[in-house]
């Protein structure tokens, strides 16, 4: 080898866990819709930083080494911008982009389409037929469609489309997507993600011809990846945070306000926690600290706001506040910190 140390196929070591930071951002724009005001960037940070502290410390307790991945949404989002500017003009108009996360939407110049899909569960948190259309919008086959007809009318339209997402890993929904998006005479030519992780040594296929493909951050084989988690799923109460809850019965009886989901928040439940976020901890305490988190979110809002943040206020009911306002236990005018407070006490 001439003196010449060569590596083939060696890691560190270390599974990765990615934690994408997108809890500001959300908060953000719900707290403005509602007229309410939220803590600063720092503020946030600082809360962040006791969240990824106390889950990589949770990872690493049975002797295993796990390495806490954070990446911060306003990051990616710089990332992204140009990736797609480069064939806004060119290959795509303006409005020809289409992304599978609302939250990965940072239209300047153009303007994104969201598909309003999501990963469903039943109350019990048992699959829906994986990611499917959130409460009160249209099929994804009529969500593209409608995509089409506010696209016909544009001068210089082609069928070219652009497809954004927070991150791929089987590349299932990208393949859906592109199926339907061809039923209907599109073509996706470039697919831009924040993340792409081989979850557990599965293999990413995004099955896409002659698609331009751009992954932002890749976790390769050597860079094995034990999960992947949206910092908003361990918040209770956060915009699109957890998996979306499909029950007609539940939703009448709980949700009063047009637009308001239920969520399954992976703290919930010890289940939730392990199979959703491979937390595997019995003992309660990142359960209890996470519920505790999300009342410190809501509190310094409060205190911010000079008022209560009720729950006609959220966009996304935790499921055990669901079923609490379901059976008459507690009354819609309560703040979502007093549901929080009583789901601890009842649940953790």
């Amino acid at each position: 080898m001439n003196g010449v140390f060569q590596i083939e196929n060696i890691n560190s070591g270390r599974h990765h866990y990615v934690l994408t930071e997108d809890l500001h951002p959300l908060m953000y724009r719900w707290a403005k819709r509602n007229h309410l005001k939220v803590p600063d960037a720092e503020w946030f940070a600082k809360l962040h930083q006791q969240l990824r502290l106390r889950l990589e410390a949770t990872l690493n307790s049975n002797g295993r080494a796990i390495q806490l991945d954070s990446h911060p949404y306003f990051y990616m989002v710089q990332e992204i911008h140009p990736l797609i500017y480069a064939y806004v003009g060119k290959k795509i108009w303006f409005e020809q982009v289409l992304s599978a996360d609302p939250v990965y939407t940072p239209g300047i110049n153009y303007h994104i389409y969201s598909l309003e899909i999501t990963r469903a569960v039943d109350i019990f948190g048992k699959p829906i037929h994986g990611r499917v259309e959130r409460p009160g919008h249209p099929s994804l086959e009529e969500q593209i469609e409608d995509f089409g007809r506010k696209m016909e009318g544009h001068f210089n339209f082609n069928r070219n489309v652009i497809f954004v997402d927070d991150g791929v890993w089987t590349g299932e929904t990208l393949k859906k997507a592109a199926a339907l998006l061809k039923n209907n005479g599109f073509k996706i030519i470039a697919v831009i993600v924040a993340i792409g992780a081989n979850k557990k040594e599965r293999m990413i296929d995004i099955g896409i011809d002659n698609a331009d493909v751009h992954i932002i951050q890749m976790y390769d084989r050597n860079r094995p990846v034990e999960d992947w988690v949206c910092e908003r799923d361990f918040y209770l109460g956060a915009p699109y945070g957890g998996r979306t809850v499909i029950d007609d019965s539940l939703q009448r009886e709980a949700c009063s306000v047009k637009g308001v989901s239920i969520g399954a928040f992976y703290p919930e439940t010890d289940k939730w926690l392990k199979n959703w976020a491979s937390v595997d901890e019995r003992s309660g305490q990142f359960r209890t600290f996470c519920y505790q988190q999300s009342m410190t979110l809501f509190r310094e809002i409060e205190k911010l706001s000079g008022k209560a943040v009720g729950l006609t206020l959220l966009d996304r009911l935790p499921l055990s506040v669901a079923k609490s306002l379901a059976e008459g236990r507690i009354s819609p005018s309560a703040s979502i910190v007093t549901a929080l407070e009583m789901s601890l006490k009842e649940g953790v």
